[in-house]
């Protein structure tokens, strides 16, 4: 996949979405994990070498699986995860000055090009099937704040923000999604594209005027896998984005999802 992108297409930066382990979940370690991030991240040097790719943290990525404990927990902590990561993460474009924030919590914001910013949200701490947010599920990390004070800062400045995850929000628990869409709500006209995971479908999720619900708001793109699922093929999307060299909406206007087919392959 990495050979075909470098050599039939062209862009200006990678959303990487997360989850890099294979899901071979019975099977898996800490060094795994780390191995498997290590050796991604030294693929997408490789075949991009130049290129700006901006990653998000995964489900798959912790061990066990889905298993991010809140900071109140003391005794099983996530620090070898995020460090690691912050590692990696400096390899792919990302300054120095956003390790703090990666090894706090894995999440950042930075402006990627003249008027637009991004956020890469840890969405490990809003799911049902993180278990360790039966002891505390309220937002344990301060993100939802955070970025209600991230948007503020964009919409006082003129900036157009991208959100990229793992977990798509409808994935997560009710009062988390409830307060994370009433945070969309209020700076539609700030966000102009949502981008996640998680699911292995080719999916978009709408987003409703919590006053009009005729209305639509937003909208956030959820991307295949390349995983092969059984009747899923592996892929990759395209994005053409209104802005990447004029300071515009930075509205997605089309994108386009390429596929091998295992079927055709296996005969």
């Amino acid at each position: 996949m990495f050979q075909h992108i470098a050599l039939n297409e062209k862009f200006d930066f990678v959303y990487w979405t997360g989850d890099l382990p294979p899901h071979n979940i019975w099977n898996q370690t800490r060094n795994d994990q780390l191995n498997a991030y290590s050796h991604l991240t030294s693929l997408f040097l490789k075949y991009f070498p130049g290129k700006s790719i901006y990653p998000t943290l995964g489900n798959h990525e912790a061990a066990p699986y889905n298993l991010f404990p809140t900071p109140n927990i003391k005794q099983d902590n996530i620090s070898w995860l995020y460090t690691a990561l912050a590692d990696n993460w400096s390899q792919t474009g990302l300054p120095s000055y956003l390790r703090t924030n990666i090894t706090s919590g894995a999440f950042y914001t930075y402006l990627i090009a003249p008027g637009v910013r991004l956020v890469s949200l840890n969405m490990n701490y809003c799911p049902k099937i993180n278990f360790w947010l039966l002891i505390n599920s309220t937002d344990p990390l301060g993100q939802l704040e955070w970025l209600a004070n991230v948007l503020q800062y964009s919409e006082s400045n003129g900036e157009k923000v991208h959100i990229i995850g793992h977990i798509n929000p409808a994935s997560c628990l009710e009062a988390w999604s409830e307060n994370y869409y009433r945070i969309i709500n209020r700076y539609e006209s700030t966000v102009t594209g949502q981008f996640f995971g998680h699911t292995h479908y080719d999916e978009f999720e709408l987003f409703y005027d919590l006053n009009n619900n005729s209305r639509a708001v937003n909208v956030a793109y959820i991307a295949g896998s390349v995983t092969t699922y059984p009747n899923l093929n592996p892929g990759y999307r395209i994005y053409t984005v209104d802005g990447i060299y004029s300071n515009t909406s930075w509205y997605v206007l089309d994108h386009e999802s390429y596929i091998m087919n295992l079927t055709e392959a296996n005969n």
